[in-house]
């Protein structure tokens, strides 16, 4: 049929090799045999050629290959390559393309269980998320020349989740696509700026972190589902250079799957998922929906987007449909998906709770999700020993001063604790926080722009209350030191005003002036009321004006032709000077007064009596020659 593409058929062909006797067939061609198949390949699968023809010689290599079933003659002048022919020449599975959908029985997986093993892995993708917030949050990743991250920061992040890469790839994918991190300049920066992009949280990262856990999950959900454009499956992949494909790297990022995605999983909540199926049945499934888009999708692909949705728990975990993916998959667009979202998953997330309960080996479980305050304070105060819906928490000295460092006081810590315990809480939670505590902070620092000292603590005194203190920061830190938040010059000029007679002191404790400078402004340039004459221009100007007298000297007795020749060998001998017109090469008619020194060959050599520099000239440029009256 004209309208299937190029190599398709409705119906398997009894001429075309099966996927089993395919390899071997294609093992025994000859060169021109196998180099017009990749020929047709590579040309969308259809050659015009006249050996198409059934009368055609069977001894040259189209008519071989349509009689192994290699080549389909679709006229007497066209031919074509099948899908299989095509798929096996490159080495990839072919496409399953079903004529029906895979048959089910009345036994089906259990939707409750399906429902609840596909939502706790929805709350571990969600709590994977938080983590890895919070580790960009304090360690944002510089990014690479091409904005791709490098190898070290994965492995980094992987251990930071304790999860293995291709894990930590999904979740980076969903969080992007919600939103909640983006390459980009973090603010502030860190301390070791390499003048790049980071991979670091948004704004928006937290907002999600205020919401509840369902919540948090359908953000994420919905944000991969129509947002996320990382594909997982291309990360590793060598590229032209054999070189693998980094993260986030411009190979990695495909604009056009989230709409595979859809078709995909659009495809998975249409049918009937059999009870002990698998992706097989997806895939099959797909290639029966959407057969085109299904020959054209990498195997790859297919299986990191429903190996997704299982991560994200949008799929079972042996892949069946979810009451999210339908509602994902059947989604009006005039309808608030979010909202409905939210609904579903607060109905399938387990409630939240704020009570703890404390054991005696320093560690306090949460029976339940905490709410994110609550959540926060427990982060802060211990580390996280096991996680999940239930989570166990443990108490140590380092973590205590984590919380102290923070602003925190035992006080604090203690009456959270007291606030959200189940029972009574351990005395030695108690003594732990207490000890921590009354040894943390023996050692203090902050801020100050100024400081004052006195040796009389009672005239310190009387400073610190003057009318400006507050407006200054005044504050005493001990005894005989106040410490300010305003410039010195500033401090001891309120001092004074108030009527005390402070001095200024450098970081060695000497005196110095802080009086501001006197006033200036920038000196003037003056220019040069004359102008400033080069001494060589003047000589030559003076030069130029000497020949020309000396040249108008001679002008009533200036001889010429051969005569002047004579002249030139006379002055030599009796080193005469001589006052000689010449016509130089652009044309220009000069003047000199010289001493001959030599002609020879046509050439003059001479000593010019203003200048005493030896100059030369042809005899056939002279136009006259005068002796010097003067000589």
């Amino acid at each position: 049929m004209d309208a299937l593409p190029a190599g398709w058929q409705l119906l398997p062909s009894a001429h075309v090799p099966n996927a089993t006797e395919l390899p071997e067939i294609l093992e025994g061609l000859t060169t021109k045999q196998r180099s017009i198949l990749h020929t047709l390949a590579q040309s969308g699968g259809t050659g015009v050629t006249k050996d198409a023809a059934i009368d055609a010689d069977p001894s040259r290599p189209i008519p071989q290959l349509i009689a192994l079933g290699l080549v389909t003659r679709h006229n007497s002048h066209t031919v074509t390559l099948p899908m299989s022919v095509r798929f096996a020449l490159s080495g990839k599975p072919a496409p399953v393309l079903p004529l029906c959908p895979v048959a089910v029985s009345q036994e089906i997986s259990s939707a409750s269980r399906v429902e609840e093993q596909s939502t706790a892995a929805g709350l571990e993708a969600v709590r994977l998320t938080r983590v890895l917030i919070d580790v960009l949050s304090d360690s944002p990743i510089a990014l690479l020349k091409d904005n791709a991250v490098g190898v070290r920061p994965v492995a980094t992040l992987s251990r930071a989740l304790d999860v293995e890469e291709t894990t930590l790839y999904r979740v980076i994918a969903a969080a992007m696509g919600a939103g909640l991190i983006a390459k980009g300049v973090p603010d502030p920066l860190p301390t070791n700026d390499t003048g790049g992009d980071y991979l670091a949280p948004t704004g928006r990262a937290d907002e999600w972190n205020a919401q509840p856990l369902s919540v948090q999950w359908a953000w994420l959900m919905l944000g991969w589902w129509e947002h996320a454009t990382l594909n997982v499956a291309a990360i590793g992949q060598p590229d032209e250079k054999n070189k693998p494909h980094r993260l986030l790297s411009a190979a990695t990022i495909s604009d056009k799957l989230p709409s595979t995605r859809v078709l995909v999983l659009q495809s998975a909540a249409s049918h009937v998922f059999p009870h002990g199926g698998d992706k097989g049945v997806l895939l099959a499934n797909f290639g029966f929906d959407s057969p085109i888009r299904a020959s054209r999708l990498a195997r790859d692909v297919f299986d990191d987007i429903t190996d997704s949705a299982q991560f994200l728990g949008i799929l079972g975990p042996r892949w069946e449909p979810t009451t999210v993916l339908r509602l994902l998959a059947h989604n009006d667009h005039h309808v608030d998906l979010l909202g409905r979202l939210c609904e579903a998953t607060a109905s399938l997330t387990p409630a939240e709770s704020d009570r703890l309960i404390p054991q005696g080996d320093m560690t306090i479980l949460a029976p339940a999700p905490l709410p994110f305050e609550a959540h926060t304070m427990m982060a802060l105060m211990s580390d996280t020993e096991s996680m999940g819906l239930a989570t166990v928490f443990r108490l140590n000295s380092t973590s205590v001063r984590r919380a102290l460092d923070a602003g925190k006081t035992d006080s604090d810590l203690v009456g959270f604790l007291k606030d959200h315990t189940i029972g009574d809480l351990p005395q030695s939670l108690v003594y732990l926080i207490s000890d921590t505590a009354r040894r943390h902070g023996a050692l203090r620092g902050g801020p100050a722009l100024s400081y004052v000292r006195c040796d009389d603590p009672a005239l310190l005194l009387e400073v610190s209350r003057i009318e400006a203190a507050a407006d200054l920061g005044f504050r005493i830190i001990a005894p005989t030191v106040l410490i300010a938040q305003a410039p010195l010059a500033q401090v001891l000029e309120t001092i004074r005003s108030a009527g005390f007679a402070p001095a200024a002191e450098n970081a060695q404790g000497l005196s110095i002036d802080i009086r501001p400078h006197p006033t200036r402004v920038a000196t003037p340039t003056v220019r040069p009321t004359m102008p400033q004459e080069d001494p060589a221009h003047i000589r030559q100007a003076l030069l130029t004006l000497l020949r020309d007298r000396d040249a108008s000297r001679g002008e009533t007795h200036g001889i010429e032709g051969s005569d002047a020749v004579s002249v030139l060998h006379s002055a030599m001998r009796a080193n005469h000077k001589v006052h000689v017109g010449i016509v130089d090469k652009q044309g220009q008619a000069l003047r000199y007064t010289v001493t001959p020194v030599t002609i020879t060959g046509g050439h003059v050599s001479a000593v010019d009596a203003d200048s005493g520099e030896v100059i030369h000239f042809m005899l056939h440029r002279i136009t006259e020659v005068a002796l010097d009256s003067g000589a």
